[in-house]
């Protein structure tokens, strides 16, 4: 529990399969979201095979693994989000998020459909920088 905000919350590890691009299922639950939408695993909860991308008039909003939104300015090209170390390239077909995590500088891709007017693209592939993709979809 959050003393100062009240908040309650919880997260568990259910899955943990090694390979070129692990498989990991993490739940999250926030009372903060519940007044969300309920997902597929009920009323605030979130997971990290469920992230979303949405674009709106501002730019670009990444809801990630754990529940929090990431903003991305609207650009003709690549939007760096320097504070979440993580940028976003919506060119092409898809968006790319690319996630790097310091001390080790691993470097992870989550791969999106672009999304379109106003939709929320839902996660599809996880990618490293070698090759290794985990399609979800």
């Amino acid at each position: 529990m959050d003393v100062a905000s009240g908040t309650l919350f919880t997260a568990g590890r259910e899955v943990d399969i090694r390979g070129g691009v692990a498989l990991k299922f993490r739940r999250f639950y926030s009372t903060a979201f519940l007044d969300r939408p309920p997902g597929p695993l009920g009323n605030g909860w979130v997971c990290n095979l469920f992230q979303t991308l949405r674009e709106d008039v501002d730019g670009f909003r990444l809801t990630g693994e754990a529940g929090g939104n990431v903003e991305f300015d609207r650009s003709s090209g690549r939007s760096l989000n320097a504070g979440a170390c993580m940028e976003l390239d919506p060119s092409g077909g898809e968006a790319v998020v690319t996630h790097w995590h310091y001390p080790g500088l691993s470097i992870v891709q989550y791969v999106f459909d672009k999304p379109r007017n106003d939709r929320v693209a839902l996660l599809k592939a996880i990618r490293k920088p070698t090759g290794d993709e985990l399609q979800l979809r």
